[in-house]
């Protein structure tokens, strides 16, 4: 059973989504940026092009993977609407913007408290829709992230290494699939005991998402 959730991040002690409120400048913009800017360039105008329909619960649930790459079912779970994923974010009047211009009708979420993580589908107009909302989130995302980076085996995928204004960081891959954006996040407190995580659980989104 699906539920509307506050926050689904809790389960990550608030470590934000795309850049949250904890999100700190890069000093390396421009660096960053550019090599987010040629993974952009990378990406095929047909990837992906086939269309995914229906936003019904049981098929959404269809579209997570079953268990995290660690093997534990999610502890939270639910839907949350354009207003509730914006407030996740560094800027949520940005963020509401570009979620009314992009057509979104909100997202899907799963978090996971051991080890922490957290995936999101967010739903989009269209397919064209999804894929400039995924670039207008990466030239977002890059002012705050430490390197730009793609997962192999994912296509279309981009990675940032976000900054925490505390000194710590997380890691998040996105990519587009019909007029879904799927977001995966783990932090940096997670990294030393489980390294390739997020490159896991993006593979793994990559096979539900179809």
């Amino acid at each position: 059973m699906w539920v509307v959730v506050a926050c689904a991040c809790t389960a990550l002690g608030g470590c934000g989504r795309s850049a949250g409120p904890d999100a700190h400048p890069s000093p390396a913009i421009d660096l960053v940026c550019g090599q987010a800017d040629r993974l952009f360039a990378a990406i095929p105008g047909h990837e992906s092009a086939v269309a995914i329909t229906g936003t019904a619960a049981p098929d959404i649930e269809s579209r997570f993977p079953a268990r995290s790459p660690q093997g534990g079912g999610p502890s939270e779970r639910g839907f949350e609407t354009t207003a509730q994923v914006a407030q996740g974010e560094k800027d949520p009047s940005a963020w509401a913007a570009a979620f009314s211009r992009y057509g979104m009708q909100g997202a899907w979420v799963r978090a996971w408290r051991s080890p922490a993580q957290l995936e999101m589908i967010y739903l989009l107009a269209d397919h064209r829709e999804a894929l400039a909302f995924q670039r207008w989130a990466g030239d977002f995302s890059c002012h705050y992230a430490n390197v730009a980076y793609s997962v192999p085996g994912v296509p279309g995928s981009i990675g940032f290494q976000i900054r925490w204004a505390s000194g710590g960081f997380s890691d998040q891959v996105s990519f587009v699939r019909g007029p879904r954006r799927y977001l995966v996040v783990v932090p940096s407190n997670v990294a030393p005991r489980h390294p390739n995580l997020v490159v896991e659980l993006a593979r793994e989104a990559n096979r539900a998402a179809g």
